[in-house]
């Protein structure tokens, strides 16, 4: 006899599991793959390598006030391009977790390719980092 146990009884392990778990099911369904088991392999890995960077809740900028008076602007180039999507991307992710970039910069992408859904980019993109 299985018992539903409330969010903060859950063992974090055991939700971290069924969080991954369901998303691969959803998957799954939602695609009906040929090989399942060849499709879930390569979600699987698909899923790790995304995961490797970790939710900020509370960054503390550990620069010196000076700089959060000064204006930051990033500007990247190719900011389309595959490089940028899996280094630059979350490189930038990781320097504003580190608390190496001030609370309130900007980021300013140009590309030679034409982005068609901008909105499409910036959800499949730029906000698993942000």
């Amino acid at each position: 006899m299985s018992e539903e146990r409330s969010g903060a009884d859950r063992d974090p392990y055991v939700a971290e599991i069924d969080s991954i778990l369901d998303a691969l099911r959803a998957q799954v369904l939602e695609r009906k793959p040929d090989d399942v088991f060849q499709f879930i392999s390569k979600s699987a890995l698909d899923m790790q390598k995304d995961s490797n960077v970790e939710p900020c809740d509370h960054i503390a900028f550990k620069g010196k006030d000076e700089q959060t008076r000064r204006a930051l602007t990033i500007i990247v180039f190719g900011a389309s391009g595959d490089l940028a999507k899996k280094k630059t991307f979350p490189a930038l992710f990781q320097l504003y977790c580190d608390g190496l970039l001030p609370p309130e910069f900007n980021i300013i992408g140009y590309a030679r390719t034409n982005v068609n859904d901008v909105e499409r980019w910036k959800r499949e993109t730029l906000m698993k980092y942000f």
